[in-house]
C-alpha cells in the first residue's frame, strides 16, 4: 500500500519542487535585472555628471585665476555657476555624446549581469529621455529583456523577462 502510493506521488512531488525552483529562479533573475537597469541608467548619468564638472572646473579657472575675479569665484564652489544652460543643452544634444551615454549604458549592464547572459541585442538605452533645451533635468532610460531559463517546458513561458530603469539628474 505504501511503495504505491510512494510511487504516484513522487512525480508530483518532484514537478512542485521544479515549479519551485523555477518561480524561485524567475523572481531572481527578474529582482537581478532590475537592480542592473536601474545602476546602468545611473552610469550614463553619471558620466554626464561628471563631464559637466569638468567642463565648470576649466571655466573656473579660466575665470577665477586672474587679477579681477567675478564675485562667483568667491563663497561655496558651485558647478553650476560655472556651465550655461546652453552649454548644458550643446553638451546633451551633441550627437557624439548620446552615442557616448548609450554605449556606456549598454557596456555596464553587459559587465555586470551577474549570470553574464545578456547580449547588446537584450539592452536599450534611451538617453536623453524626453529631454527639451531648458528642461533643467537629464533623464536616461535603459530597458533589458531577457528570456528565463525555466526546467518545467509544459507551462510555455515565453514571455521574456522585461525591466525598466529610469535614472535622473537635476541640473538648476
Amino acid at each position: 500500500m505504501v511503495l504505491p502510493l510512494f510511487a504516484l506521488l513522487l512525480p508530483v512531488l518532484l514537478a512542485m519542487g521544479a515549479l519551485v525552483v523555477d518561480g524561485g529562479g524567475y523572481y531572481t533573475r527578474y529582482a537581478q535585472m532590475e537592480h542592473l537597469a536601474r545602476v546602468s541608467a545611473d552610469s550614463v548619468l553619471t558620466q554626464v555628471g561628471i563631464d559637466f564638472v569638468s567642463i565648470a572646473e576649466t571655466k573656473y579657472y579660466a575665470d577665477c585665476f586672474v587679477e579681477d575675479p567675478p564675485s562667483r569665484c568667491y563663497g561655496t564652489l558651485d558647478w553650476r555657476n560655472f556651465i550655461t544652460g546652453s552649454q548644458v543643452d550643446q553638451y546633451v544634444l551633441n550627437a557624439v555624446e548620446k552615442s557616448n551615454g548609450r554605449a556606456r549604458g549598454e557596456d555596464f549592464a553587459v559587465e555586470y549581469d551577474p549570470k553574464s547572459s545578456l547580449e547588446l541585442s537584450d539592452i536599450t538605452v534611451e538617453y536623453p529621455l524626453e529631454y527639451n533645451p531648458g528642461d533643467g533635468v537629464i533623464r536616461a532610460r535603459v530597458t533589458i529583456e531577457s528570456k528565463p531559463e525555466i526546467w518545467l517546458k509544459n507551462f510555455n513561458i515565453h514571455d521574456p523577462i522585461r525591466v525598466e530603469g529610469i535614472a535622473r539628474l537635476p541640473l538648476w
